[in-house]
């Protein structure tokens, strides 16, 4: 061996695989190699080195670094090379012998920072994090690197840097919600659950450790930390569920209050209800072994889904409860080839050999999409049914993986995963990105290319907390939601979870079981609603801070069969027949509505309590069809339909024998949707794209086309084209904003100007550049500390004009007050608005009913009743009687409906009759022996009132005149003209939203 002096205090040792020997030495790095030549790979033979900080970025050469002291070396399992700490920081020397930052930052460089992945328990680049006093450091076997932080004091905790760069948590906490780890005893901490002899079992995440002096990982995986503060090893391990006596495991989904229950062939037998430990479904087996297969699923009402089986044990059909099947067809390796419903329509699927991967779904109408993925399975290609193509690229970089999107040939996204943390960005990666990140106990964070955070926190799920603490950790339940806009928070909504312990004393309930669970709503600080499930009584109850304000009862099913709001209003009853299906509806003493199906489940009759009688339909003898062949109506009438092979209506006929046609059809790159009416040749159409935009919309004649243009890398609609008109929209590329609006039509032109403050508009200014006649506009908009509206004011021609004020309630966003009007909720059937300066003295009161509607109207000015309507409802919630009252003189009318719904009569200081036609169409209005006819064309439209041609109308279904005033329209049919012959003439402006911007 080469003689070397050693430094008389030797840190730490690490072996290679290879059988180097790596000596931490005072300021030196030392290798004995496997023929025991020692030689210094870092620093020198005296001792004498100067240390120098690591550079900010980059690497440095091995024999330009000099280390402070370094205090513990590891070496990595996949590459060899070595890894060492060193002023709090993890070094790395790569192959071609430079050294290289792992994790921390050197104290004397500009702190970086990665959001919302800098977050305490999110993922970010280690390069950037800042590590406390590392102790020590360990490899698994798969190479993630893990990190022992410890001051002695607020900072004892376990990071993992992944092989992608990323460091996150993994044990131990800081903060106020921490778990103390008790110290008598050995305990277990894992990951996502942990198991100890002892019972002190907690989260890894929420443990919180004494001193943490080392750590190490075994090759099984498991890391293993010297709690030296403790006078503990503990390990983190994940755990499984364990066997219960009947020798079953059990799953837990909190967010949907359901339980898994699995036999001991990992079969899933029973889903369960997680609160009431009701059985939901029961899943029967073939055989009870582990070559058993599903053979039913059965509901709490004893509903049974059959699963038939043909040779081979292979699915052949499905049967529900109604003994309706569903034909299936499955490949020999169990992939399923085509579905059939029972009225034919059917999907069928193909794939890439034996992979399992899906290579073609072709649906009833032969609609089509096609997939292809590379050498590892993942996927590469789309072709969907209107021939739009996608691509997808997959590339590893410094940013992490990068998932590259081409539609039709064109970039659209890019989606970059580093860690935890996905990046969206738009088109070729320049333009703007929507980020999200997923912590390790569950939290989501969201953030906007215009700066706005959206933070999901969760909490341990306060139902298993009573089967076991540690349970609760391992499902979390969302639990607080933050909007942050501006770097402001502006939103916080918050659930508080609770339990209560008790109920019925049983056999099996000893007073320790969960009697009542529940939860509080909590907006911007303020409790504002609790909800609590009695488990005994089978009921939800609902409280406001002031009172009870709902009670729903539930069936031994789970189904709501009453709620019972305050005694001011009428409860709400409902009944099931044994498929689950509504029997009926009752609301108060008069509200009643009945529904009855056919044995196969399908609604046939809707009954009220007048007698009323809507009917469906089906075709004779069908027990396939689930769509309705014919629908008659109360009064008599019939219309008939008529659906497409793919289950879509295509004909509609009227009871007096008009007939309008739909029709949907697929074509290469876009849908096209029909309308034909009874009158005229050619349809309305539109055409949408494979993302539901539309692309085109025209008329029945030649007047009326619209054409949309997107931006194919944003998806932005970019320009609008109708007639001699045009609409471009450009927008703010760092965030997709709209921005700007220029709308030429004809001698007119305008623009609108968008600004934004973190994503809210702040103005909004229209300018008409080629209208002397027209003042440009601007609207200002002022919003509260929570994101809401609460001033806007209009500015014409550089002068302002008197804001509108607004003020929202800061915890519910109920309007309190506008325009100097104060809304008053001070009980749930009466609305008050006064003027809350009380200088107009005005006060008006709304009041509501039994059934929630609209009682009465009172406005009163300087304490004296102006203006009063009452309304009375018969038992189809519909006026039968009102009483309006102005200043002292008094209407009162009566009306009556016949059994359509249709308005009968009106009977008052006028008294009017009306019929119908068998369509609804109103062809007859009398008033004390004075009768007018109205006549309509097949379309339903009218024509004629009494002796007047009162409507006519262009070839694209608008009306171009009534009586003496005409109309002309653009080719959006949007009014554009109206004149009269005694020279009234007006013209309209609309903007790119369809509003009314201006007239002349």
């Amino acid at each position: 061996m080469t003689e070397c002096v050693l430094h008389k205090e030797i840190q730490r040792l690490a072996i290679s695989s290879s059988g180097l020997i790596y000596i931490a030495d005072g300021t030196n790095i030392r290798v004995v190699d496997p023929d025991g030549i020692i030689f210094t790979l870092i620093g020198d033979h005296s001792h004498k080195s100067h240390w120098k900080p690591m550079p900010c970025s980059g690497t440095d050469e091995v024999s330009q670094v000099t280390l402070r002291w370094p205090t513990e070396l590891a070496v990595n399992p996949l590459d060899d090379s070595l890894y060492f700490i060193d002023d709090h920081l993890v070094l790395r020397i790569t192959k071609d012998k430079q050294v290289q930052t792992v994790g921390g930052q050197p104290l004397h460089c500009p702190r970086n920072s990665d959001s919302p992945g800098s977050r305490k328990k999110g993922s970010q680049k280690a390069s950037h994090a800042i590590l406390t006093q590392p102790q020590s450091m360990a490899f698994s076997p798969s190479g993630d690197l893990y990190v022992a932080e410890s001051d002695g004091q607020r900072v004892n905790r376990v990071r993992v840097i992944k092989s992608d760069g990323t460091i996150s948590s993994f044990a131990g906490e800081i903060g106020p919600n921490s778990k103390p780890v008790s110290s008598s005893g050995s305990s277990t901490v894992s990951i996502p659950a942990l198991h100890a002899e002892s019972g002190n079992d907690y989260l890894a995440l929420t443990t919180v450790f004494g001193t943490v002096t080392a750590i190490a990982v075994t090759p099984d995986g498991v890391l293993h930390i010297a709690d030296q503060g403790n006078a503990k090893i503990r390990s983190v391990t994940s755990s499984l569920p364990p066997a219960t006596a009947t020798n079953e495991y059990v799953l837990f989904a909190p967010e949907v209050h359901e339980a898994y229950v699995f036999n001991r062939f990992g079969q899933h037998i029973r889903t369960k209800n997680l609160v009431t430990g009701k059985t939901k479904y029961t899943f029967g087996y073939n055989v009870n072994t582990s070559t058993g297969k599903l053979s039913t699923v059965t509901d709490s009402a004893g509903n049974t889904i059959k699963v038939l089986r043909g040779y081979g044990s292979r699915v052949s059909a499905i049967e529900n409860a109604q003994s309706q099947k569903f034909m299936v067809s499955t490949s020999r390796i169990g992939l399923l080839e085509s579905f059939v419903w029972p009225d034919s329509t059917n999907v069928t699927f193909s794939y890439v050999g034996p992979s399992g991967l899906l290579a073609e779904k072709v649906d009833a109408v032969g609609d089509a999409y096609k997939y292809g993925y590379d050498r590892d399975g993942r996927l590469t290609s789309l072709v969907t049914a209107t021939g739009h193509t996608y691509r997808l690229e997959f590339d590893l970089g410094s940013e992490g993986a990068v998932v590259s999107m081409a539609r039709d040939g064109r970039p659209a996204k890019q989606y970059v995963v580093h860690g935890s943390v996905v990046t969206v960005l738009e088109g070729d990666g320049s333009e703007m990105r929507d980020t999200f990140s997923k912590n390790p106990d569950g939290s989501v964070v969201s953030k906007t290319a215009f700066e706005n955070e959206f933070m999901t926190e969760v909490v341990p799920s306060n139902v298993l907390s009573n089967k076991d603490p540690l349970l609760a950790n391992n499902f979390p339940v969302p639990a607080v939601q933050r909007v942050i806009v501006g770097g402001e928070l502006v939103n916080s909504f918050e659930w508080r979870y609770f339990s209560r312990l008790g109920g019925r004393p049983t056999a099996a309930n000893d007073g320790s079981d969960i009697a009542v669970v529940g939860r509080q709503m909590r907006v911007n600080g303020l409790d504002l609603l609790s909800f609590e499930y009695d488990l005994s009584e089978r009921e939800i109850r609902v409280q406001d801070r002031k009172e009870k304000i709902l009670t729903v009862k539930y069936d031994e099913h789970g189904r709501p069969v009453l709620w019972t709001p305050p005694a001011t209003m009428k409860p709400v009853e409902m009944s099931y027949d044994a498929f689950s299906n509504i029997q009926s509806w009752t609301r108060g003493s008069g509200h009643v509505v009945d529904f009855k199906h056919d044995m196969i489940g399908r609604l046939i009759e809707i009954s009220s309590g007048n007698n009323a009688s809507t009917r469906f339909e089906f075709g004779a003898n069908d027990l396939t069809g689930i769509q309705p062949m014919k629908l008659t109506m109360p009064g008599g009438s019939i219309f008939e339909y008529e659906w497409d092979e793919s289950g879509g209506l295509s004909a509609v006929k009227t009871p007096l024998g008009s007939r309008h046609l739909f029709a949907i059809r697929p074509s290469f790159g876009f849908y096209r949707i029909t309308y034909q009416p009874p009158i005229g040749s050619t349809p309305f159409s539109a055409t949408f794209d494979g993302k539901a935009r539309v692309l085109q919309a025209s008329g029945t004649g030649h007047g009326s086309r619209v054409q949309y243009y997107y931006d194919p890398s944003s998806d932005n609609l970019k320009q609008v084209l109708f007639g001699d008109a045009e609409i471009e929209l450009s927008y703010y590329p760092d965030t997709g904003l709209l921005k700007t609006v220029t709308h030429l039509e004809k001698a007119q032109k305008f623009l609108t100007d968008y600004k934004y403050q973190s994503g809210l508009v702040k103005e909004e200014s229209a300018d008409f550049r080629a209208n002397d006649d027209l003042e440009s506009y601007s609207f200002q908009y002022q919003y509260d500390g929570h994101g809401r509206l609460i001033r806007s004011q209009l500015n014409v021609g550089g002068k302002d004009t008197a804001p509108l004020l607004l003020k929202m309630d800061a915890h519910t966003g109920i309007l309190d007050t506008v325009a100097g009007l104060k809304f008053d909720y001070r009980d749930k059937m009466n609305t008050y608005v006064t003027d809350g300066n009380g200088v107009r003295g005005f006060r008006a009161t709304y009041s509501n009913g039994p059934y929630g509607d609209l009682k009465s109207v009172a406005f009163v000015i300087n304490d004296k009743q102006v203006f009063e309507m009452k309304l009375n409802y018969d038992a189809g919630n519909r006026i039968a009687e009102s009483r309006v009252t102005v200043g002292r003189s008094t209407r009162q009318e009566q009306l009556g409906y016949d059994a359509d719904g249709h308005l009968r009569f009106v009977k008052g200081r006028r008294s009017f009759e009306y019929s119908y036609d068998a369509n609804g169409n109103c062809v007859r209005i009398a008033e004390e022996g004075e009768t007018w006819m109205l006549s309509y064309d097949k379309a339903d439209r009218l024509t004629d009132f009494g002796e007047h041609v009162w409507n006519r109308y262009d070839s694209d279904g608008r009306v171009r005149q009534t009586r003496d005033i005409r109309f002309t329209y653009n080719s959006k049919s949007q009014l554009m003209h109206a004149v009269q012959p005694d020279g009234f003439r007006r013209w309209y402006i609309y903007d790119h939203r369809d509003r009314l911007a201006a007239w002349l």
